[in-house]
């Protein structure tokens, strides 16, 4: 399974993702999409999920029907120290994705 990580997710968290297949949008030329032409343009090339801090993709993206969904990175710093306690729930939600959803991540 393919991941990719959105331009706005620090990219030293690939660091803590090596045993994914996790791609940065920046790499694949998609960096500069907006959201929607972002998620058109990574379900195009098989993805089956985007990494994200970006908290609009809640309210601003309806994925019901599309074959990618979202993990939304859901704290206050988006910073990778933000970012670290995240991680165990991140990789877990990256072994049970469903097509469509977005799964929001966030310390207990």
């Amino acid at each position: 399974m393919k991941f990719l990580l959105d331009h706005c997710v620090p990219k030293p968290l690939l660091n803590h993702l090596k045993d994914h297949k996790v791609l940065r949008a920046g790499q694949m030329g998609l960096a500069e999409l907006s959201n929607g032409e972002l998620l058109a343009a990574a379900e195009a090339e098989g993805f089956v999920a985007l990494i994200t801090v970006d908290k609009g993709f809640s309210s601003q993206q309806n994925l019901a029907g599309r074959n990618i969904s979202v993990l939304l990175l859901d704290s206050c710093d988006t910073d990778l120290d933000g970012l670290l306690p995240l991680i165990p729930a991140l990789i877990k939600a990256m072994g049970k994705i469903l097509p469509g959803t977005l799964i929001r991540i966030k310390e207990d």
